[in-house]
């Protein structure tokens, strides 16, 4: 089958029981590649469900621990299953990966791979191992502390540390503020039946996303997705809220905190009014590309090569709450100056615009990401779960286009809405 744009490779199927099936059809891999997702809001039980995903891979009823899904696994041709937990805006997203030879490449074919790994990923959802109807005490115990260690190693990685101590401050009281792995007081909190009561409701009320990416037939994926889960429940208590873009507090906020680091962390989040869907979302993204977004970026140009005051400096965006942030690793002394540059920079975009070189060249760096997206089965699904997550329409072929049309003026505009909200700075304390 010869590889169609990425629109045309793509089907969409709205099943039964709130569940929504993509099918991105190519023969560019050697194996097929399924995400399935389970979507809820980040709240008050996210510690929770960031737990559950790694208790229900513990084993099910037919297969009873972690060594006889190995087994089944590897009965399919060496198939890989993983679980993972991620984030979109304010949406905590349970994820389940797949792994799957290509049943075109094995000798003789028909093997029903797809079929029966979609059947080990059913039987994790509704025939998990329990005990007097919860999970056993041992394995939510043993997950539990794996998971405690993983949130409290975060600490450790103090670029990361210092932009979660940055977005908790910044929104503050907005779920986007809570860390899609939990906290530590919420995880010392959890027992296995909070975890289970959580279960029975992600099972009745969180939508599921399944993603495909391989050569199968999109009509035998859909009656293989329909016959594991098509039955799961009635769809009438599914909630998927759409995201929250919000206003910032019209002031900056400065928080300076002290730690034993060799390397201050300065962080800087500003709030825009752009989302997905809104007319400037493209020129925001060429934006962010010309400011901070890369190798020739303003932010890298002007902190670290022009005036070293950084060992990095980079910008980002999220459009799925309306944020953008500043990172830099610098000597804490410098951290007034590169506020300055990176302050000065902004005014100059919001003012004047960009040069044509920083359009094209940004326009150039753009198309290429996105062309690159179908080099990768996970990067295939991962763009059109973004897509789903935010509500957004946009596919590869659209996004390309609205890139090539985006001018001067579109990115000095986007430029003037972003606005600072929170300078967050970790020093050492003789800093």
């Amino acid at each position: 089958m010869p590889e169609l744009s990425p629109e045309r490779n793509l089907v969409e199927f709205e099943l039964p029981g709130a569940v929504r099936l993509f099918v991105y059809r190519t023969e560019k891999f050697k194996t097929s590649f399924v995400n399935i997702i389970l979507g809820r809001p980040l709240d008050e039980r996210t510690s929770c469900a960031a737990l559950l995903p790694y208790v229900l891979r513990r084993g099910t009823t037919s297969h009873r621990d972690m060594s006889s899904i190995a087994r089944l696994l590897e009965s399919l041709f060496g198939a890989s299953l993983d679980v993972d937990i991620l984030s979109f805006g304010e949406r905590q997203m349970l994820s389940f990966r797949l792994d799957l030879v290509e049943e075109r490449y094995l000798f003789m074919g028909g093997r029903d791979l797809l079929a029966k790994g979609l059947d080990l990923v059913r039987e994790l959802f509704l025939e998990p191992v329990l005990d007097g109807g919860c999970f056993p005490n041992e394995t939510f115990e043993q997950e539990r502390e794996n998971l405690r260690r993983f949130v409290a190693g975060m600490v450790n990685d103090k670029g990361r540390y210092a932009f979660d101590r940055c977005v908790s401050r910044m929104c503050e009281g907005e779920p986007y503020a809570r860390y899609e792995y939990g906290a530590l007081p919420e995880i010392d909190a959890l027992t296995s039946e909070s975890l289970t009561e959580l279960w029975h409701d992600t099972l009745r009320s969180a939508p599921i996303d399944v993603f495909v990416v391989g050569s199968t037939d999109p009509g035998r994926v859909r009656d293989l997705v329909v016959g594991a889960f098509g039955g799961l429940r009635s769809g009438e208590e599914v909630t998927d809220p759409p995201p929250a873009v919000r206003r910032g507090p019209g002031k900056l906020t400065r928080v300076v905190e002290r730690d034993d680091v060799m390397q201050a962390r300065l962080v800087m989040g500003f709030r825009t009014r752009i989302g997905y869907g809104d007319p400037l979302s493209i020129p925001l993204v060429v934006w962010n590309t010309v400011f901070g977004g890369g190798a020739s970026s303003r932010l890298f140009r002007h902190v670290r090569e022009k005036h070293s005051l950084a060992y990095y400096c980079s910008s980002s965006v999220d459009q799925s709450k309306g944020v953008a942030f500043v990172q830099a690793g610098v000597d804490g002394t410098q951290a007034g100056r590169v506020e300055r540059i990176v302050r000065r920079q902004m005014g100059d975009l919001a003012r004047n615009g960009p040069t044509l070189d920083e359009v094209r060249a940004a326009k150039a760096y753009l198309k290429a990401g996105v062309l690159s997206i179908t080099d990768s089965a996970p990067r295939i699904a991962g763009f059109f779960l973004e897509r789903r997550s935010t509500g957004a329409v946009i596919g590869i072929g659209e996004l390309l286009d609205r890139i090539s049309r985006v001018r001067r003026a579109d990115v000095a505009r986007a430029a003037a809405t972003v606005k600072p909200d929170t300078y967050y700075l970790l020093a050492r304390g003789d800093e």
